[in-house]
């Protein structure tokens, strides 16, 4: 059903096509750096990672293992990149048939029913990002020289059993792009949330008004009898 008499395209379905192709990317742009900051860590999530002072000016990070940050990268790119694109796609689909009323023939409570369950597992995990990120960077001011921990990307990192050096140059960046892209992506699934709510109502009330119009008017038992003239 169109915003408007006369358009030649569903402007709602057009607009949830947007959100899905822009959570898609926000999918990418989460995943991206916390999978490039795992590797560079070899297969070490810092979410969490607690931090002990040594003697001689120097640190040891205790990270967590490896399933920690695959989860958010799994959860990313099949839940998030692969259904907003494959949903995005199947829209676009459907808009360049030009029917103003697609948007009411599609299905709509499945729909809202995953993205539903999306946004509430997005909320969790972008909170768990979040606070894991926040404690690490706690855990590694407190206990060490740093005044911050944007600045542990300018000092040397190394394993301690391999002696192998690891690229720490860009972790505190990579973490925080993957934050604020998790957040905003749950901010598009509760605006895509929304937008279903509201086709949802929209299609029962115009399923009313059809059926309202179908209705075939109610006419008197009664027969009417043609008076007859009474022969003189």
């Amino acid at each position: 059903m169109p915003l408007g008499d006369g358009l030649p395209l569903d402007i709602h379905l057009c607009v949830q096509a947007i959100l899905y192709f822009s959570a898609s990317l926000c999918g990418i742009v989460t995943a991206v750096p916390i999978g490039v900051t795992l590797t560079d860590f070899n297969d070490n999530c810092l979410l969490y990672g607690d931090v002990t002072k040594n003697s001689n000016h120097t640190f040891t990070v205790k990270p967590n293992p490896p399933t920690t940050c695959r989860f958010f990268i799994y959860l990313n790119v099949f839940a998030i990149v692969f259904y907003s694109f494959a949903v995005g796609s199947y829209s676009v689909y459907a808009l360049c048939k030009k029917d103003p009323n697609i948007g009411a023939q599609m299905w709509v409570m499945p729909f809202t029913l995953v993205n539903s369950g999306i946004a509430i597992t997005l909320f969790i995990a972008s909170c768990i990002i979040s606070v894991g990120f926040l404690d690490f960077c706690s855990h590694l001011v407190d206990n060490t020289f740093l005044t911050s921990c944007k600045q542990a990307q300018t000092i040397p990192w190394h394993q301690v059993e391999t002696g192998k050096v690891i690229n720490g140059s860009r972790f505190h960046n990579f973490y925080a792009v993957a934050q604020t892209a998790s957040w905003i992506c749950f901010l598009v699934y509760g605006a895509q949330l929304g937008m279903c709510i509201l086709r949802l109502f929209r299609n029962r009330r115009a399923r009313s008004k059809d059926a309202a119009a179908y209705q075939e008017p109610k006419t008197d038992d009664k027969a009417i009898v043609p008076n007859e003239e009474v022969p003189s």
